[in-house]
């Protein structure tokens, strides 16, 4: 499981055996933080409620995190394929309070792009052998949108990074 902060009581998780990215509701945990008295060391139950779900790929891979990008509504997660799903929630989390269920697509996915130094890959012959290193794609472990949503970065399980700027 991943976990993400979206925005106020609003977390993603990422169930890796699963086709969802859910959105979890943990109003109630808000309320019990906000409404603590002294530092009282019993135990509470806590309801998180699923308020949506994004579909996503399904993957034994173990090393794949979702990001959330609060303020912006965004959701961004890599998968073993070389691609990234980009959501785009803001309609969906504005009105926190109406609590109404969602299931969405991704509004975009990304295929990694073709790798090369400097225009070409046989220039550096370590990243020839990262970039071609017997598979087609690699698992983009990890994921992060900018806070003003225009540029988005995905870092793989080979080192590789790569930045798209979204201008325009």
């Amino acid at each position: 499981y991943s976990y993400r902060f979206l925005q106020n009581q609003l977390f993603t998780e990422l169930c890796l055996q699963l086709k969802w990215v859910n959105i979890i509701s943990f109003f109630y945990l808000f309320e019990l933080l906000l409404n603590r008295k002294g530092s009282s060391a019993s135990k509470k139950v806590v309801t998180a409620e699923v308020l949506g779900k994004m579909r996503w790929q399904t993957t034994d891979e173990i090393y794949i995190n979702v990001t959330a990008r609060p303020g912006l509504g965004a959701v961004v997660c890599g998968d073993n394929e070389g691609t990234i799903w980009l959501y785009d929630l803001q309609q969906h989390v504005v009105n926190e309070g109406s609590n109404q269920r969602f299931n969405v697509k991704p509004n975009k996915i990304l295929e990694w792009p073709e790798c090369s130094v400097g225009g070409t890959r046989e220039e550096d012959p370590q990243v020839k052998d990262t970039i071609n290193s017997g598979f087609k794609n690699p698992v983009v472990n990890s994921t992060d949108i900018s806070s003003d949503g225009k540029y988005l970065v995905a870092v793989t399980d080979n080192n590789l990074v790569c930045i798209w700027n979204f201008s325009g």
